[in-house]
Formats: structure tokens, C-alpha cells, sequence
């Protein structure tokens, strides 16, 4: 990229040298504060940081002589006019004409710090992680008070799998800002992917109640997804009806919180009229059901397997794939993952519900295969083999008992997508579900088929088992079991 030759490799020196601008007062507020949230110095960690990595300086002679940026406006337009119109641009999704009028304002003024907040925007949303990370960097030494660029800093490095320096980067934009309620947010999530789900639950408490119209509602579909997995029906129930206006929100911002907001309350009243037992810890054995969305829709049911009574107790990782725990790089998904592994008793048995996510037309293997146009066959062997390695690498210290559950076939109004669209994702989770369900044996762990069950014959739903467009109901759950437990005494008969 022709900006990347922009940015010239700051010295030592000079990072302290900023770093000393700073004023003692400043210093000693933040420290005062910093402490009572536990660390000895957000300043001093911060400084550290900017000591450890490549930060920029920028020449105006260099700016203005790079071939991107010859066609400056005249000298009468300021640099606060290029920043408005790159903001313009950006919200337009216009990303490279708004970086290049951002790049314009650096020329004219370059310790413009809401700027470089702007430009790492860009850099986030292109996945230039390492790049964002620098210039929000960048933007935090300009301007050492700016809460949005702490708390743009730490969804990058969360993005980074830096989970910790993420938590510190929020907790310094709520120390900036007491009522910042997005920040909060950003921290109540990073703490649930490092499993601190009791201050999880405070934070998220106290945005429901200083943001109720706005962050506030994810927040409150938050805490009825964790009252239902606490058991706490009555509570989780109380939340979805408090965030019920989040349906008057238009923004795909709130996309994620819609439905497991319709979700959740499916699964709830798909059992108002049937009983469901707490676990009895003499009578019953837990399975635990590990993964996405697809692991709620098991929670407190009763099977019989070998004999043996179990109760599941689902335990979830939001948004996880098989791409994020099979790939080589840390991230939360596998940092929350290992901790439930880690958490159960030795030799559990397990059922892992990850992959349907995988299969979905704007995310995932056809989201990959779209825009790479690779060897779709391939892309979804090379998911799983990773997938399914990793699984048996972690599980080496702990020697659980794992299920693999399928991925059920897509109950979607067909009348939403092209024809090519609904070809290739009946494609893919055909070919996903024979690939997971041969290489799951061929590794000597068991398989759970709910695409089967759920077939009409080519490749749609059935209709019978569904709750929404990807989830089965509880009673569908039960069916899959039912018909495992057949198959495998018939197999043990044979």
C-alpha cells in the first residue's frame, strides 16, 4: 500500500520525549485512579507499550510529495475540512476516498489526533489489525485523554487475541469516561471470553440501567442468555421482556442481540408446557455441551444413553467456529474454550456444537470461498482436519469422552436469496456435514447427525425440528439423541 511508505519509523527518543509532554498532574490522576482498579500504573503500562513497538512521525514535505496525495485542494481548505469530508466518506463506506481525505488533514496538521483515531477506524474494519493497533497508539500519545481511541485500541487488540492489554485499553476509556457505556460493554465481553463472569454480570447490570435505549439492550439480552444458563428461568424471562424495544432498532448493529433475543424466547416457551428438572447429583450425570448458539437449545434436557441418565448443561462460547479454534493464531474463542475443557472433571462427556456458523452465506467457508474463490472441497476439508486436531490436541490432558454434532440443514425463506446462493450453501453443508462425520470416525470419536434428521430430501429442512432458520428445538434435540442411541445399539447388535 502507497501509505504504508507515509509513515517513518519514530526513534526511542522520541517516544519519551512525547511521553514527557505529559503533565505531572495528568500522571499522578491516573495513577491515583488506576490503582483502585488494580494496576500500578495505566500510565506506565501504556508507556511500555508505546517504548515496545513502531510508532509513526510524519513529514509534511513527505506527504505532499507523495504521488497519492498530489491533488491537495487549495491551500485554503483546513485541515478540519478534510477530516469532515473524510468522515463523510467513511460513514458513506467510502473507506479509501476517507482514508486519502484523512491522510490530506495529517499534511496540514499532524498532531490531528480525532484523525488518526478515524484512520485506524479504516485500518480495523480492512482486518489491518497490527495497523490500527499503531496508529490508535499514535493517536493516544497525541492526545493522552482520548477515551475513544483507548477504547477503538482495545477492540483491536482484542481482534489480536491480546485479551488482557484489550481489558486494560477499555478500563482506561471508562477511567476517561465514568459513563462510557460502549466501553463498558467492549469489557464486559472481553471479561466473559477470559471467564470473569461475575464482574461480567455487575458491568452489565450497570449499563441496563445508565443506558437502557441503547447499549443497554445488549447488555439486557446478555444477562437473560446468562440467567438461563444460571437456571434462573424467571430471571432470564424478566430481561427479554425489559429489552423487548431493541425490535424498534434498525441498525445491523444490533443483528446478533435480535436473535438470540427470538431465540432464547423460543427456547423458553417451547417448554411451558413440559418439565424440566434441576440436576440431581445423585440420580444424574452431566453431559456438558460446549459451542455457538447451538448448545442452548440442549440446556437442562434429560437423555438416556448406555443405561445411563444424563442431564446437559450447555455451556457457550458466543460466535465460535470451527475456523477460530482450528486456526494457528490465539484468540478468545480458544482462550474460552480451553478454560471450559479445563473446567470440567477429567473424562466428562462432552458435545461440541461448533460449525454451523461455518456453513452460513455471509460468513465463514462461502464467505471465504467468495471472495478467494479457492477449492471450496478443500477450504472445508482444511476447517475441519484443523478443527478436529486441535479438538484431540487439547483434549489429550483431560481424555473427555467428545460427541461431534452436525450441522442441520438450513430452514431459511428461500425467497431472500438467489438461486446460486441457495445452491452453493445446500452445497456446502452437505459436503460440511460427510466430511465432519467420516473424519470424526476416522479420529475414534462419535458423531451426532442432525442434518439427516432434519432433511427433506434435498438438502432443505424439513420443518419439523426447527425453532427459527438455523436451530433445532429442544424436542429435536431429543429426536437426534433418540435415533444416536438406535444406531449405536444397533451397530453394537451387528
Amino acid at each position: 500500500m502507497v501509505h504504508i511508505l507515509l509513515f517513518l519509523i519514530m526513534q526511542k527518543a522520541d517516544i519519551l520525549n512525547a511521553i514527557k509532554t505529559l503533565s505531572v498532574g495528568k500522571r499522578k490522576y491516573e495513577e491515583i485512579k488506576s490503582k483502585k482498579l488494580g494496576y500500578s500504573s495505566l500510565y506506565d503500562y501504556f508507556s511500555n507499550k508505546l517504548r515496545d513497538q513502531r510508532s509513526y512521525s510524519f513529514n509534511k514535505y513527505q506527504l505532499a510529495n507523495n504521488k497519492s496525495l498530489n491533488t491537495f485542494q487549495p491551500k485554503t481548505v483546513s485541515a478540519q475540512e478534510y477530516c469532515r469530508m473524510g468522515i463523510e466518506m467513511q460513514m458513506g463506506g467510502k473507506l479509501k476516498e476517507a482514508e486519502r481525505f484523512y491522510w490530506q488533514a495529517i499534511a496540514l496538521k499532524p498532531d490531528y489526533a480525532q484523525v488518526f483515531n478515524n484512520l485506524g477506524v479504516i485500518m480495523q474494519k480492512s482486518h489491518k489489525f497490527q495497523e490500527a493497533r499503531k496508529i490508535y497508539t499514535h493517536a493516544i500519545v497525541l492526545k493522552p485523554d482520548y477515551a475513544i481511541a483507548y477504547c477503538n485500541l482495545g477492540i483491536t487488540l482484542q481482534k489480536l487475541g491480546l485479551l488482557k492489554e484489550a481489558e486494560t485499553s477499555y478500563r482506561q476509556a471508562i477511567l476517561l469516561k465514568s459513563d462510557y457505556a460502549e466501553a463498558m460493554l467492549k469489557l464486559a465481553i472481553v471479561l466473559y471470553y477470559m471467564n470473569d463472569l461475575n464482574e461480567v454480570i455487575d458491568i452489565l447490570q450497570n449499563i441496563l440501567l445508565i443506558d437502557s435505549d441503547n447499549f443497554g439492550l445488549k447488555a439486557g439480552v446478555l444477562l437473560a442468555i446468562f440467567s438461563f444458563l444460571d437456571d434462573n428461568i424467571k430471571m432470564s424471562k424478566k430481561y427479554l421482556i425489559k429489552t423487548t424495544h431493541i425490535w424498534e432498532k434498525t441498525s445491523v448493529e444490533f443483528k446478533n442481540e435480535k436473535n438470540y433475543h427470538t431465540y432464547l424466547i423460543k427456547i423458553i416457551q417451547s417448554r411451558k408446557d413440559k418439565i424440566y428438572y434441576r440436576y440431581n447429583q445423585k440420580k444424574d450425570k452431566i453431559l456438558y455441551v460446549i459451542g455457538e448458539s447451538h448448545s442452548l437449545n440442549s440446556h437442562q434436557l434429560h437423555i438416556q444413553y448406555s443405561g445411563i441418565k444424563f442431564f446437559c448443561k450447555s455451556m457457550l462460547i458466543v460466535g465460535c467456529m470451527q475456523w477460530h479454534l482450528g486456526n494457528p493464531t490465539r484468540n478468545q474463542y480458544k482462550n474460552k474454550f480451553e478454560k471450559f475443557f479445563s473446567i470440567v472433571p477429567k473424562s466428562s462427556k462432552i458435545l461440541l456444537t461448533i460449525g454451523e456458523i461455518d456453513c452460513r452465506l455471509d460468513s465463514g467457508i462461502i464467505k471465504h470461498n467468495n471472495s478467494y474463490e479457492n477449492n471450496l472441497n478443500l477450504t472445508i476439508e482444511n476447517t475441519i482436519e484443523n478443527y478436529l486436531k486441535y479438538i484431540l490436541k487439547i483434549n489429550s490432558v483431560y481424555n473427555h469422552d467428545i460427541i461431534i454434532q452436525g450441522v442441520p440443514c438450513p430452514n431459511i425463506n428461500v425467497e431472500n436469496y438467489s438461486k446460486n446462493e441457495l445452491t452453493k450453501l445446500i452445497e456446502v453443508i452437505k459436503k460440511f456435514n460427510s466430511i465432519l462425520k467420516n473424519k470424526t470416525k476416522e479420529k475414534g470419536l462419535n458423531f451426532l447427525d442432525v442434518y439427516t434428521l432434519t432433511n427433506r430430501g434435498d438438502g432443505f429442512s424439513n420443518a419439523k425440528w426447527h425453532l427459527d432458520s438455523y436451530h433445532l428445538s429442544p424436542d429435536g434435540m431429543l429426536e437426534a439423541w433418540s435415533k444416536y442411541v438406535k444406531k449405536n445399539n444397533f451397530e453394537k447388535n451387528l
